[in-house]
């Protein structure tokens, strides 16, 4: 039986195999990884609303994290994300949303969540 080659099914595998990798990686170092989220995230929303208003530019660990950023509700972050969906930029993140995908709502009514290029990029397309 001949299959066909499809076109691309190299570049699959080869970013296939590359988050593998890089996922057994973070699996074996889980501070490690969490440090490079960090730095992530803080890279991405140090110099917008929510950063300033969170005094993000001084955070550098976990701790100062948990300290500027408390947990809170969706409806904490709905003023910021109301700002976003009315096209502000640089609300929450500096790389703009292209989308706001809304949650099944198990828990209540749908929320809406920002998607990010950088974010589909970085994390939802190596996850899969």
């Amino acid at each position: 039986m001949h299959l066909p080659r499809f076109t691309g099914s190299t570049d699959f595998l080869t970013r296939t195999s590359t988050a593998l990798a890089m996922q057994r990686a973070n699996c074996m170092d889980p501070a490690g990884a969490q440090q490079q989220v960090l730095a992530d995230i803080l890279d991405q929303a140090t110099e917008t609303s929510f950063g300033v208003d969170h005094a993000l530019s001084s955070v550098r660990t976990l701790a100062d994290w948990r300290a500027a950023v408390p947990v809170r509700s969706y409806d904490d972050f709905r003023p910021y994300l109301q700002r976003a969906q009315a096209g502000e930029r640089r609300v929450l993140t500096t790389c703009d949303p292209y989308a706001f995908l809304k949650t099944s709502g198990t828990s209540g009514a749908p929320k809406l969540v920002p998607t990010t290029r950088h974010w589909r990029a970085n994390y939802r397309g190596p996850a899969l």
